[in-house]
């Protein structure tokens, strides 16, 4: 009985819904203008009769030209097909078919006589609203939907022309520890025990603050590896210790002595809520990749982008409210508290926010600003001419503006820098590929400076041509580093290949009777599988097979570990260690946590849990 009756109520169903679609039609005809966000703003303004698609009209000119840039004819196509937003993702070009497929649903949804999402829910009027977010990347975005989150209103200022910032252009990892994900059994194995039996070598003596983190740790490890146990091993503690090797043992101090800093009370509740995080960013909208990056780190599904764009929905679905092209200048400061700020629209003038609660500063660090790069850096050889790998936003503007209110920094002067092609911008993920290809590395002089099977972001060679003007140095291969070159895995303006060595030499800048000589003995080392200079046993062959090939790299600074001090509730500090009433930082803004260089996937954890902490606190004005 009760069969026959959900078949008849599935019969009602079906014969309303075709008599409604008999009576009205799909859209009301017009014009009408959706927006998106991909490495740029997009922007598509689709044409409906009453039941379809006549026309659609797509404007990708912010986007990169030879990736997301190209590919307006194929969308439009794509589209029309479709009859709506059902489109496939064109490969390589993520960034900007995800925003296309937004912004014909916006217009569509207008069609449809449904108010465009932002319209409907925002409870912003003015240039007033409870809390004022300065900068929409990664934790300015987990900073305005975590104060939305609690029911108040929220306006970002956002400089550029869309919302990301640097987590935008990054190959984005988020560090969680899951004890759900690491209880299976089977998952110990040879590789893990041995990173493990390291901890227990380690002196409690040289971990400052950490030091009873350690002995915790090393605990941990010793009944670990003396059990059966078959399933995973990390805890917090394994990630605070792992942490402080890399970002203050590892890289040592500055060239005055004077260490770096991850401030245990900031680092700890990071890492310890990286599950609640983890479910906050699902919230968010964000979407993760099956497979792990490494043994605690997340990618999400369109890397930096799959972070951003998903968050920039979610917040405008929450009533969040983006200004963007505009540029916060100064605090506005009343009776000792942070009230607004001041800005600059895209034309010059000057408009003022008014924060009833809070203002976050979630700004970025400062690593397209060579002025304050060469005046902080007291590590290497960083100049006003060393490129930026960072967005166009990360000027700093965020530690000046609380610095003028008397708020304090700390390891300003510690710089990451990493190796890029030289000759033009390119993806760190190729650029490491590209390296990846190289047989040996030379300086300007043609000579090696280090052992070169090592040439990651933070390796011999990367942290060698620290020293040298420039930061300059050259990868050289023969002709299976040609090929791989040649096949588009390097870019062309960086690259030189020819029939000699000399020939090759003298194209990229070097002596070839040095480069000859040095290649030389380079070969006789790999002939006696071992290089007595450097101490180098893992060789990728000979160069000796036509034709020949260098890529000129540079360091270029990928990150400034240095910025405002905070405490453990996102509360700027001011130089005497008070809280600045109504402040709150969060993101690569804030210093002291990431030492001397961070650690990718530790860092987003610190960026999101800050950004969510400084939106709650703010919301609540605590």
């Amino acid at each position: 009985m009760k069969k026959i009756l959900a078949i008849f109520l599935a019969l009602l169903l079906m014969v309303g819904t075709l008599t409604a679609f008999a009576e009205g039609s799909l859209y009301t005809p017009g014009i009408y203008t959706g927006k998106g966000a991909g490495i740029g703003e997009v922007t598509v303004t689709v044409t409906v009769d009453e039941n379809s698609i006549t026309d659609v009209q797509i404007d990708v000119s912010n986007e990169t030209p030879e990736i997301g840039g190209a590919h307006a004819d194929e969308y439009k196509a794509a589209i029309l097909a479709a009859q709506g937003a059902e489109i496939d993702s064109i490969s390589g070009a993520t960034a900007t078919s995800n925003a296309v497929i937004t912004a014909v649903q916006s217009a569509l949804d207008q069609a449809q006589g449904k108010a465009e999402t932002a319209n409907a829910v925002t409870a912003v009027e003015g240039n007033q609203a409870d809390v004022i977010v300065v900068g929409a990347g990664g934790a300015g975005l987990a900073a305005a939907i975590s104060a939305a989150n609690q029911g108040v209103s929220v306006i970002i200022l956002e400089s550029q022309e869309s919302a990301g910032g640097t987590a935008k252009i990054s190959a984005v990892h988020y560090s969680v520890i899951n004890p759900e994900w690491d209880n299976v059994p089977g998952q110990r194995n040879e590789e893990l025990e041995e990173r493990l039996k390291a901890f227990p070598t380690y002196d409690p003596a040289d971990f400052g603050e950490y030091a009873d983190v350690l002995v915790t740790l090393q605990e941990q490890v010793k009944e670990y590896l003396a059990s059966d146990d078959t399933t995973d091993f990390d805890t917090v503690e394994r990630m605070l210790i792992e942490h402080y090797v890399n970002v203050i043992l590892t890289p040592g101090p500055d060239r005055d002595g004077v260490e770096a800093h991850a401030f245990l009370n900031l680092t700890r509740p990071a890492y310890e809520n990286t599950m609640d995080v983890y479910n906050f960013l699902l919230d968010s909208g964000v979407t993760f990749e099956d497979k792990p990056f490494d043994i605690r780190s997340l990618t999400p599904n369109g890397e930096g982008v799959g972070f951003t764009n998903a968050m920039v929905e979610n917040a405008v679905s929450k009533g969040v409210r983006i200004d963007y092209n505009t540029t916060a200048t100064s605090l506005i400061v009343e009776n000792g508290k942070a009230v607004g700020v001041i800005a600059q629209d895209k034309d010059g003038n000057e408009v003022t926010y008014t924060a009833n609660n809070g203002v976050i500063l979630a700004t970025g660090g400062f690593g397209s600003n060579p002025e304050m790069i060469a005046k902080y850096d007291n590590r290497y050889a960083i100049t006003e001419d060393t490129p930026s790998s960072e967005g166009k936003g990360a000027t700093g503007l965020g530690i000046l503006m609380a610095q003028a209110i008397g708020a304090d920094t700390v390891d300003m002067q510690f710089i990451q820098v990493f190796p890029f092609p030289a000759l033009e911008d390119f993806a760190l993920v190729p650029s490491i590929m590209t390296a990846s290809a190289a047989k040996m590395t030379v300086n300007a002089a043609s000579q090696r400076i280090a052992d070169d099977s090592q040439l990651g972001p933070y390796d011999a060679v990367t942290l060698a041509a620290r020293q040298e003007e420039g930061q300059f140095y050259y990868l050289v291969g023969d002709a299976e580093s040609a090929e791989r070159w040649q096949g588009g895995m390097a870019p062309k303006k960086s690259v030189f290949i020819a029939d000699t060595l000399e020939e090759v030499a003298e194209m990229a800048g070097l002596d070839p009777a040095a480069l000859r000589e040095t290649v030389d003995k380079f070969n006789s080392y790999v002939d006696a599988g071992f290089d007595p200079d450097f101490g180098r046993t893992n060789f990728a062959g000979k160069i000796e097979t036509a034709p020949f090939a260098i890529v000129k790299y540079a360091n270029k600074v990928q990150q400034t570990m240095g910025g405002l001090v905070i405490d453990e509730n996102a509360h700027v500090l001011d130089t005497n260690g008070q809280v600045i009433n109504g402040l709150y930082a969060a993101g690569e803004v804030t210093g002291g946590l990431e030492g001397a260089d961070r650690v990718h996937g530790d860092n987003y954890a610190e960026i999101f849990y800050y950004g969510k902490v400084a939106g709650e606190n703010a919301a609540a004005a605590k």
